[in-house]
C-alpha cells in the first residue's frame, strides 16, 4: 500500500470514529434531558371538572375530584384564599381519582356564584379547584 492510499484510509477512520462519538455524545444528551423532563413534578396534581359547594349543619361544604399521579399529603385548604378548611375528608392523595370534601365555617356566600378552592400541598404546589355556590 502507497503512502498516500494508507493516509486516505487512516483519515476515512478517523472521521467515523468522529461521527460514531457525536453520534453517541447526542443520544447521552437527548437521554439525559429526557430523564430530567419526565422527573419532574408539574402537573402531577390537579382538579378534574367543577365541584360543588353548599351550606350543611352550619358549615360550607366543598366537594372535588383530585386527580393525582404519586402520593401527596394536603397540608391545607382555603376557599377564595380568605377562609381556611376546619376539617378535611382525607389529607392522603394517592395515584388515581381522589374524592375530596372541604369543611369550611359558615359564611356568607352568593348562590350560582363561583369559588374557587386553594389547596396547599406538601412539596409545596398549589393546585386550584373550581366550585359553585349552589
Amino acid at each position: 500500500m502507497s503512502k498516500k492510499s494508507s493516509r486516505g484510509l487512516w483519515n476515512s477512520i478517523t472521521a467515523l470514529i468522529l461521527v460514531i462519538a457525536a453520534v453517541a455524545i447526542t443520544l447521552v444528551v437527548v437521554i439525559y434531558a429526557f430523564s430530567v423532563m419526565s422527573s419532574t413534578n408539574l402537573h402531577q396534581v390537579y382538579v378534574i371538572g367543577q365541584g360543588s359547594l353548599k351550606e350543611s349543619n352550619g358549615e360550607i361544604v366543598a366537594n372535588l375530584t383530585i386527580i393525582s399521579h404519586a402520593n401527596y399529603i394536603i397540608v391545607n385548604a382555603s376557599l377564595n384564599n380568605q377562609v381556611n378548611a376546619i376539617f378535611i375528608s382525607s389529607t392522603t392523595l394517592r395515584p388515581g381519582n381522589n374524592t375530596i370534601t372541604f369543611y369550611f365555617p359558615s359564611i356568607s356566600l352568593i348562590p350560582d356564584h363561583e369559588y374557587t378552592i386553594y389547596i396547599y400541598l406538601n412539596n409545596g404546589e398549589v393546585i386550584l379547584g373550581s366550585v359553585v355556590y349552589q
